[in-house]
């Protein structure tokens, strides 16, 4: 090894002076504004129906396997959507109005 600590033979960094006028293709990339404005923040997003089954379950507040259960029973319609079942948020108060107990 040498005094600088490299081995001999090997090339030192030299650092690159880029506070002249000469510039590079990569300079002018990293300096673009993007083409395309951005919004401040998200956009109004819409009232989602479809719900997962841990979702449907918190909203029940029962378990996800009662949840399970009540579809599998046939008691709460669902969707399929490949290995993933949803519910519709409006079948869950379908069921809540339909299994509510009248007082007497």
């Amino acid at each position: 090894m040498s005094e600088t600590g490299h081995s001999p033979g090997t090339a030192e960094a030299k650092p690159v002076d880029r506070s002249g006028p000469e510039r590079h293709a990569r300079d002018s990339l990293t300096s673009a504004r993007p083409s395309r404005k951005r919004s401040a923040g998200p956009g109004p997003t819409l009232p989602r129906r479809l719900v997962s089954l841990a979702e449907a379950s918190e909203y029940l507040s029962v378990s996800d396997w009662s949840v399970r259960a009540m579809v599998w029973r046939g008691d709460l319609p669902h969707v399929r959507l490949g290995k993933r079942i949803l519910i519709d948020s409006r079948d869950l108060d379908g069921w809540i109005d339909r299994t509510k107990v009248r007082g007497a």
